[in-house]
């Protein structure tokens, strides 16, 4: 399973998927319109709160001291300090409270010959400054534009794309002049009319013939640029890792104009443009990949804006995200003259690239058949290919709009807020954006610092919303807390007070959104201090033992059952009693733990009859504590409660089993985050769960949260598999 994703404004329809809503992914807006003013730090703090409302999840971040700057070689303004870039950017810190995916913007441009280690040191601290800058202010790290814009400080950015070979007359007249990779490359990778290599426009002034179109080091050989270049890369990805190690880094055009076999067998994802003539940007998303740790993504965001139907978007996928990775297009491919991903990046290219669209609002001049935008430009002709596009991609889908150049509405000001956006695009939006607004969730429910009187109740939201708690003696509680009414936190720590000492109360917690979206929990209990309580399988309680006092719990099990103690989280020295039918004592246990001091510890016994286990525990010295009680049944089966997480680990190739009982009409739901390695759900009624034995199946690969639920047609025990596509560890936390 792969980490959760997102989408910067997109929607993405596939035959396959019968849903209408596109979970985890986000929607970010990138302005081709109105220029920078209205996408800069001071625009975006003036008119935060109108901006959050607009119907997209984030959006990309321009500023004067580090967009055009990062990879400058004028030495006049290329040293981007992190000072230089907060100074400018760190009046957005915390300032979006809703909107999260949000990204500092660089775009490419040439700092020097791949081989001036001066020049590129630079470079990678500019890099790593303005991904420090980004994680500081809360964002969610750097949208890479590696197309080139040209201006008088950036006279040489297409040398960041094209690689320069000679002229193919120059090796026709003296072809013993040029080593056979030249040859080939001259005449192979751009045809008769080499246009992209000598043939360009900079800083609007066209150049025909020119020297000043690409770049090459006569030293070197057209393979070692391209290893130099993503080697710059690599270390421009792990210095920014550095610095914000869960970084997301999305790279507009990405790898696949480089690539020699796009375009060819059905291919077709980039039909208004050339391909195999950019053969640095290969280079460069190499290099971010090559860098990448287990924490970082890493998205290709593929802008082409050409496809209206399923299998455009389906082709370019499959290209972008397995093809031109697979052998079958790479073995035969030249890489004296041609570029392809190196043999040690194949494998694991699926796992690591994230593949994504842009959607424009304008349409596009036809320039090869069956891809046409042409008059496809109204809102509904929008929101077909943004939910195409969500059907289809990993995370991301960016809106780029422009509407000055559309032929059926102008000026359509998105970024302006003092300009209502026209009702028509703004209600396709909403609806686009409803689609991936996934509901409010409440996980993570728990209570700690209890005492007599009092405890403090926490749980996570999944976006910033309200929060209080509703409790009582019975589930009709009839008491609420003071409410939290602001909507700063997706995190909530609020206490209880005057409650009843050794008493057992029963509670949940509610949350609102901006949006008005609520959600309550389940019911869940604690028991004040000045008496024991009852457990349940796998339902965690924290604690407070008083030095040479024993605290009890109590827990039913079956005959042929395990129970198992385990503590932790201790503050001082306190052990385990375990005893069967009554009280557990200093002296009188079946079952002691034995470690010292707050090393965690545990204690089992098994039944041979039906019986209520006792579990004390015992304080050496006054503690707090985190007990958990499980019960595995006589097939190995791990029982669980409700809304609660467990922590476990599965060996490769195994299922861990565990279950819970729910009645006719329940939705149980099981939720597995936190992994280290691929591990899936497999999900059965009355009995074990298997490989190919399951009502529902987790469908995410590498180390993803993901889910899987079924609604019960009759009581049942419900049977939870956790697979091992590699020994992972995991939280799995199963609700109903």
């Amino acid at each position: 399973m792969k980490k959760i994703k997102h989408l910067l404004l997109g929607l993405g329809v596939m035959s396959i998927f019968s849903s209408s809503v596109f979970a985890e992914k986000h929607l970010v807006f990138l302005d081709g319109y109105l220029g920078w003013e209205y996408s800069m730090p001071e625009y975006l703090k003036n008119n935060h709160n109108a901006i959050e409302n607009l119907p997209f999840s984030g959006r990309s971040v321009v500023g004067n001291s580090y967009t055009s700057y990062v990879m400058s070689a004028d030495p006049n303004v290329n040293k981007v300090t992190y000072q230089r870039v907060w100074n400018e950017v760190g009046i957005l810190k915390d300032v979006f409270k809703k909107k999260k995916d949000n990204f500092l913007r660089i775009n490419v441009d040439f700092p020097g010959d791949f081989w001036n280690d001066a020049a590129w040191t630079r470079t990678t601290k500019n890099f790593a400054n303005v991904a420090k800058a980004a994680k500081n202010i809360g964002f969610k790290g750097i949208l890479f534009d590696d197309e080139v814009y040209t201006s008088a400080q950036h006279l040489k950015a297409y040398y960041m794309s094209n690689f320069k070979f000679p002229r193919p007359q120059q090796v026709i007249d003296n072809p013993a002049n040029y080593a056979e990779w030249q040859r080939k490359g001259s005449q192979d990778a751009r045809g008769p009319t080499p246009w992209m290599d000598y043939n360009c426009t900079i800083n609007r002034k066209k150049y025909v013939n020119s020297e000043n179109c690409a770049y090459s080091n006569p030293n070197h050989t057209f393979k070692e640029h391209m290893e130099k270049l993503a080697s710059r890369f690599k270390g421009i990805m792990e210095a920014m890792q550095v610095q914000f190690p869960d970084i997301t880094i999305l790279v507009l055009h990405g790898p696949a104009t480089a690539h020699p076999k796009t375009n060819i067998q059905g291919h077709m994802i980039k039909p208004n443009s050339l391909y195999q003539a950019e053969e640095y940007k290969g280079a460069m998303f190499v290099g971010f990949k090559e860098g990448l740790n287990n924490q970082a993504s890493l998205h290709d965001l593929g802008e082409f804006y050409e496809y209206t139907t399923d299998s455009h978007f389906e082709n370019a996928y499959q290209w972008r995200k397995f093809d031109i990775a697979s052998e079958q297009y790479n073995a035969d491919v030249d890489d004296t003259y041609q570029w392809k991903i190196p043999a040690n990046q194949r494998a694991s290219w699926s796992d690591d690239v994230d593949v994504g669209f842009m959607i424009s609002d304008y349409d596009h001049t036809p320039t090869r058949g069956g891809y046409n935008t042409q008059g496809l430009c109204t809102p509904a002709d929008v929101e077909s290919r943004l939910t195409k596009a969500l059907a289809r991609t990993d995370d991301y889908v960016i809106f780029y709009p422009d509407s000055s150049i559309s032929n059926c509405d102008d000026d359509i000001r998105w970024a302006d807020v003092s300009r209502p956006v026209d009702a028509r695009w703004l209600n396709m939006m909403n609806r686009v954006y409803d689609t991936i607004h996934t509901p409010l969730e409440i996980s993570a429910v728990t209570v700690r610092n209890i005492a007599k009187t009092q405890v403090r109740v926490f749980w996570d939201v999944s976006e910033f919303a309200t929060g209080q708690v509703e409790y009582g003696e019975t589930t009709a509680y009839g008491h609420f807390n003071k409410k939290e009414t602001s909507f700063n936190y997706n995190q909530h720590g609020q206490f209880l007070r005057g409650l009843k000492p050794g008493t057992t109360y029963h509670y949940r917690v509610i949350s609102e959104d901006a949006r008005g979206n609520k959600a309550k929990s389940k019911d869940h209990t604690f028991t004040t201090l000045g008496g024991g309580g009852l457990l349940e399988s796998n339902k965690a309680v924290t604690g407070y033992v008083a030095r040479n006092a024993i605290k009890h719990y109590k827990i039913h099990a079956k005959a042929g059952q395990k129970v198992t103690a385990r503590i932790d989280n201790l503050s001082a020295d306190a052990d385990l009693r375990m005893q069967i039918g009554s009280k557990a004592g200093i002296h009188n246990f079946e079952c002691k733990s034995t470690h010292g001091g707050t090393t965690v510890d545990s204690c089992s016994v098994t039944l041979d009859h039906d019986a209520d286990v006792y579990v004390g525990v015992f304080g050496y010295r006054a503690a707090n504590y985190h007990l958990n009680v499980s019960i595995t049944t006589t097939d190995g089966v791990e029982l669980l409660a409700s809304g609660q997480a467990v922590t476990g680990s599965v060996a490769r190739g195994a299922v861990k089993h565990y279950k819970l009982h729910a009645q006719r009409g329940d939705r149980v739901t099981a939720i597995i985050d936190r992994l280290n390695a691929d591990a899936d759900l497999r999900i059965q009624i009355n009995s074990k769960s298997s490989i190919h034995n399951f009502e529902c199946k987790s469908v995410h690969g590498g180390t993803t949260s993901d889910r899987c639920s079924v609604k019960l047609a009759h009581d049942a025990d419900v049977y939870i598999g956790v697979f091992g596509y590699r020994a992972a560890n995991y939280r799995l936390k199963v609700t109903q």
